[in-house]
């Protein structure tokens, strides 16, 4: 049995706020995780938007300067089964602070711990008039990360400086034309029509790893599970499903045995790259 390698990253869910600063949230909303609803002075900034196309009513942090998103504490938004120990005592860090704490660790250990941040919503973004994109790569390079060029390390054998996600295939595509960063595609739930050779020849095409819910893999038949693993190997993809966590979404055919679940993806699917998503 192979050992586990599980690589060294920040993942980074990546929002813009007013001032066109990103900050690391999962959401546009800072309803679940701040305690922006006890304070008082922003009770305005609450209201309705239509995100992508689906009506959403909270506290946006697109409506929020730096200064007033530094004085929110953050909290646990899963608090039946995670600790809320540490409710109200961090703040939000920017994407530059991120950058700043992956490279000092670095300098100070000469270890690699990659950033593996994830645009999130670019087409909201993109209609509130920041072009997402381009002020992701901007910020990368002002960060002290090389974003073009055959040198851009996107062996994803290795850990990287930089893995870039997105469910968006738009911005991933646009991306690709502007940047030799490795770029992940992350999915939604699949079936096994979904994963034709015709699919994966197109997806291959912009991006370097995908990331699939991994309800199909887990509940497929083991050998087309397989073949379907095999076929995106071919187009030399690595895949990295989502979400494993321990404390809940465990499939069901591992009768809540965590291990078992990272057993199966990594030992007896092979070749996946398995990250702990930490959300």
């Amino acid at each position: 049995m192979r050992k586990f390698d599980f690589l060294p990253y920040h993942q980074i869910f990546v929002i813009i706020h007013l001032y066109s600063v990103f900050v690391a949230m999962h959401d546009v909303l800072l309803d679940d995780t701040t305690d922006v609803a006890l304070h008082s002075e922003y009770a305005d900034r609450k209201t309705t938007k239509t995100v992508e196309g689906v009506n959403m009513t909270g506290y946006f942090v697109s409506d929020f300067t730096l200064t007033e998103i530094k004085t929110l504490r953050l909290k646990q938004r899963l608090s039946g089964t995670r600790t809320q120990l540490f409710d109200g005592y961090f703040t939000i860090p920017t994407f530059d602070e991120i950058m700043n704490l992956a490279q000092t660790t670095y300098q100070k250990t000469s270890r690699m711990i990659g950033i593996y941040p994830e645009l999130k919503k670019p087409e909201y973004h993109n209609s509130l008039g920041f072009p997402m994109e381009d002020m992701f790569l901007d910020s990368l390079t002002k960060g002290g990360y090389q974003v073009a060029g055959a040198d851009v390390p996107n062996d994803l054998s290795k850990v990287v400086p930089v893995l870039v996600q997105c469910f968006d295939p738009k911005s991933l595509v646009y991306l690709k034309s502007k940047s030799t960063l490795p770029l992940l595609q992350l999915l939604e739930a699949t079936t096994a029509s979904f994963w034709t050779q015709e699919k994966v020849e197109e997806l291959a095409s912009y991006a370097n790893a995908l990331g699939p819910e991994k309800t199909f893999f887990e509940t497929a038949d083991y050998s087309l599970a397989l073949e379907k693993v095999n076929l995106i190997h071919q187009y030399k993809l690595v895949i990295h499903p989502w979400t494993l966590r321990a404390d809940q979404g465990i499939g069901a055919k591992f009768k809540g045995d965590f291990s078992k679940e990272q057993m199966y993806f990594y030992c007896c699917l092979g070749k996946f790259l398995i990250v702990h998503h930490l959300i």
